[in-house]
């Protein structure tokens, strides 16, 4: 749903005009945040913690991102609204008001309905039936939502045409999901591939020098706003287990190109733990003998190096530090 959002810019058949946006954001994340999409970037710095600009942009979906988190918001010629949100409950707050606001509420509506369900299904892996019907179910309710006419029409037949696209790709994936899921499942429990990459100033870092510890490995990119988005969770995760037997180790699969760009977040952001470089992407083979294709992705090793689950819960999980607390304990 994210790529396919991002990428997706509805023509308004006329040319841009003005767009008035503003943000008050508690507790923000940074002094700047960014309007973006593939052909769009806008840089807009806080005053006392409120951003306001006015610019030029064709109707379409944006990607808000505050150096933490991100959101989806819809932008039109003439709009003139207000984002409104306190950074440490960022979606659960976000809000809006102004013109335009009906859309992007919808937006941020669809936001925590999406990873609600997300949830619901981590907690119980549904049959491909049960989630034909829920899929069915989700449509149909997202048609009766959007029938009240106060919606632009162009939105509307975004958000149409998204859900249903979504749906046949979500039945697609988790298909694919349930083979790969098979495959992973079968490496758990068994000796984790050795790797040599190189830390921020050039020191080759092997996986079995953390022997004796468990290992959480986060495998990640700069690019990657769902990444960026467990960085606050992980540093809490460090620092809560930061006198125990754990080691956090975070792989960046970025391009060789922008090993300085990557070099650069991980100071600028203080990211703790061992950070490093996997300088072949994900053609690295390590990466490719743990079959990672996206990310984020999480990996646990255990003190004597084999693997304890080669796609373990993230650090905004809610299970994650009562699985390590067992662990640690044993």
């Amino acid at each position: 749903m994210k790529k396919i959002l991002s990428a997706l810019l509805i023509s308004s058949g006329l040319f841009a005009q003005n767009v008035k946006f503003s943000a008050e954001i508690q507790n923000r994340n940074s002094d700047s945040i960014v309007i973006s999409n593939k052909t769009f970037h806008k840089t807009m710095r806080s005053k006392n913690g409120n951003f306001s600009a006015e610019f030029e942009v064709a109707k379409g979906i944006y990607q808000y991102f505050d150096g933490a988190e991100f959101a989806f918001v819809y932008l039109e010629p003439n709009f003139d609204f207000k984002l409104i949100a306190d950074a440490k409950q960022f979606h659960e707050s976000l809000d809006f008001t102004g013109i335009g606001s009906h859309e992007n509420k919808f937006l941020a509506k669809k936001w925590r309905s999406d990873e609600a369900t997300k949830a619901g299904f981590r907690e119980k892996i549904p049959t491909k039936d049960e989630l034909s019907r829920a899929l069915e179910k989700r449509l149909s309710d997202v048609k009766i939502a959007l029938s009240d006419g106060n919606y632009d029409k162009d939105f509307v037949s975004l958000m149409l045409s998204e859900y249903e696209i979504e749906n046949v790709r979500i039945i697609s994936q988790f298909n694919s999901a349930l083979e790969k899921m098979s495959e992973k499942e079968k490496m758990n429990g068994k000796t984790a591939p050795d790797f040599e990459f190189e830390n921020q100033k050039g020191v080759k870092i092997k996986l079995s020098s953390f022997r004796g510890k468990y290992v959480y490995i986060d495998v990640w990119a700069t690019w990657c706003a769902p990444c960026r988005t467990e960085i606050p969770h992980l540093k809490k995760l460090e620092e809560k287990f930061k006198n125990h037997k754990i080691a956090f180790v975070s792989i960046s699969v970025d391009a060789e190109k922008d090993r300085a760009k990557w070099r650069k977040f991980t100071s600028e952001k203080q990211l703790g733990g061992t950070q490093l470089f996997a300088h072949q992407s994900f053609n690295s083979a390590w990466i490719k003998t743990l079959k990672i294709d996206a990310i984020p992705r999480f990996i646990l090793i255990s003190p004597d190096g084999k693997i304890v689950d080669v796609e373990a819960d993230r650090p905004s999980s809610e299970d994650l530090i009562p699985r390590l607390k067992a662990l640690l304990e044993q």
